[in-house]
């Protein structure tokens, strides 16, 4: 159940929120040009350089802003044409309490990808976790879901109405914990930390907060994500030769484990069954002569590979070296990941790459 709502449809074109709500800068105001689920008005957020602003409710966050469910609906107008040297960071969700910044927000990597980083952060610095599949491009509306539960220090994330297994945070990063007495601001808006040349510009709609999961509001979802329990490690002694990084390949019994929590991509070989903390990918096989007579699988939404009897269900994919690896009509194509990731796999897909 939603105990704030708000999208903008009272508001008159060229206003402002509802000041007993809403704390909003000179800058952002409410218009019609791309407005969501058939309504008539939305938040934008003009092109800008470094920097940013946000609207900002104190009043009726939820759960006493312990325990709650959040959603809003978001546009693209444009994303930078230049790609960065390093990255663009930006922010579009900052929940603060305690002294912490519970950002939500993404990256623009060297390669022109644009991805969702959940990014904690307080006077000792900043942490976070990166979803490298949940990738954005402008000009179309997304849905963005999360909950919080500072006193059990979890966070969850859905994009798209899917569940984002690599953004759950739960005790992730030793040392990092959530504010105990909760959320005490939470600002929409828009945030960048470079400065990017030709510079974002982004609409928000129906923003929701509440003590139950919200939805998407009859807006496109995607399937949840596949249990990835059924997925098996290689064979005991069977040399997997995953690649990962810019090192050798991992080793029989390994896989490759990469994160991404203090700002630079971090893959590494680990034991099969070891955990990985705040993982972006676990990859343990990379194609079929890795699993002895199963297929070596995908599950697409939290990029964790195992073996198992087939991957023609739910949201699994098979990976592969070559187009014979693949079914009849399927070719075999490079995954979407950012190369300085250093997960490199290729999966099966329909028709051309």
């Amino acid at each position: 159940m939603a105990t704030l709502c708000e999208s903008f449809e009272e508001v008159p074109e060229g206003g402002k929120p509802d000041p007993a709500l809403w704390t909003t800068p000179a800058d952002i105001k409410v218009d019609g040009l791309h407005p969501a689920l058939g309504g008539k008005r939305s938040l934008h957020m003009p092109p800008r350089g470094a920097g940013g602003s946000y609207i900002t409710e104190t009043k009726n966050i939820p759960g006493g802003g312990k325990t709650f469910y959040g959603r809003m609906l978001f546009w693209f107008e444009q994303l930078p044409l230049q790609k960065p040297g390093s990255l663009y960071h930006w922010v579009m969700v900052a929940p603060q309490g305690g002294g912490m910044n519970l950002r939500i927000g993404g990256h623009v990597e060297r390669d022109g990808s644009n991805w969702i980083r959940f990014n904690p952060g307080g006077p000792g610095g900043e942490t976070g976790l990166s979803d490298l599949t949940a990738v954005m491009e402008a000009k179309r509306w997304y849905c963005l879901e999360w909950y919080f539960d500072t006193p059990n220090n979890e966070a969850r994330f859905w994009f798209d109405g899917q569940e984002r297994p690599v953004l759950h945070w739960k005790d992730s990063v030793a040392g990092w914990h959530f504010p105990p007495a909760g959320i005490t601001s939470i600002g929409f808006g828009f945030e960048e930390y470079q400065g990017a040349p030709s510079p974002f510009e982004l609409f928000i709609d129906e923003i929701a907060l509440g003590t139950q999961r919200i939805g998407c509001g009859g807006a496109p979802v995607l399937a949840d994500p596949s249990d990835t329990s059924t997925l098996k490690p290689p064979p005991a002694g069977q040399g997997n030769g995953v690649a990962c990084g810019g090192g050798a390949a991992c080793a029989a019994g390994q896989k490759c484990c990469t994160d991404q929590t203090h700002g630079s991509f971090n893959p590494r070989c680990v034991a099969g069954g070891a955990t990985c903390l705040a993982a972006s990918a676990q990859i343990a096989c990379d194609g079929p002569e890795d699993c002895a007579g199963q297929a070596c699988c995908l599950e697409s939404a939290s990029q964790i590979s195992g073996c198992q009897a087939a991957c023609d269900m739910g949201t699994f994919v098979r990976l592969c070296h070559t187009a014979a690896d693949c079914a009849a009509g399927q070719s075999c194509c490079p995954s979407n990941f950012t190369p300085n990731a250093g997960i490199h796999y290729s999966q099966c897909k329909a028709g051309a790459c």
